[in-house]
């Protein structure tokens, strides 16, 4: 045995207290770093894994993110391309109108510039109609929609009665020697500008608009 290990032995047995300290002590320490080794290398495992939840909820989204939804409306009257376009149901009246080609040269644009709310949102079925300069109005903002049954009243009619101009079949339906067919037709001949258009663009019989005229309005 080295006279360094008999030193070290001879220092433990005559200080058998102070060794055990150290002894301790090293331990405490030895003990520390592993612990703290495993701390940061559990942190680093769940930062990782948090990463990744975070990246794949990301991919999830797009993944899953909903396809952009259309709508159809009807655009007619004083535009330069009447017709049912297909357009985005986030667009607004304005940018349908647009879709139609714009307003043609003959469209009434003192009754657009009080009337007509281009920033109003589109519904599916909608019906956009702008009217032509000296033809009567119709009703304030110019739209109507069949999708949801509503009958829109004129200024000029009463209460009860029936906007030829502007209701849906639903509600033409309801008068009186109206069936589908003649309904459609009536829709189909618009705009009318006197009730008894009815007669030659709408295709209703003379006994029937008879029976019908105190019931409907422009």
């Amino acid at each position: 045995m080295s006279a360094q290990m008999e030193k070290i032995l001879s220092f433990i047995k005559n200080n058998k207290i102070t060794s055990i300290l150290i002894f301790v002590g090293l331990l405490i320490l030895v003990v520390g770093l592993i612990s703290d080794k495993k701390a940061k290398s559990t942190a680093l495992k769940q930062e990782n894994e948090s990463i990744t939840f975070s990246n794949n909820k990301e991919v999830s989204g797009v993944l899953t993110e909903p396809k952009n939804v259309t709508v159809f409306v009807d655009v007619s009257g004083a535009v330069r391309v009447p017709g049912v376009w297909e357009i985005p149901s986030s667009s607004r009246v304005g940018e349908a109108i647009i879709k139609a080609g714009g307003f043609s040269d003959d469209a009434n644009t003192t009754w657009i510039d009080k009337n007509l709310n281009q920033a109003l949102p589109v519904k599916d079925g909608m019906k956009i109609y702008i009217p032509r300069v000296g033809e009567n109005s119709p009703p304030v903002l110019g739209i109507s929609s069949d999708a949801d049954d509503s009958m829109t009243v004129s200024p000029s009619c009463g209460e009860g009665l029936i906007d030829i101009n502007n209701a849906p079949l639903s509600s033409l339906v309801t008068l009186w020697g109206i069936k589908d067919k003649r309904a459609a037709a009536i829709i189909s001949g618009r705009p009318y500008t006197s009730i008894n258009d009815l007669m030659t663009k709408g295709n209703v019989p003379s006994n029937v608009f008879e029976a019908i005229k105190d019931k409907i309005c422009l």
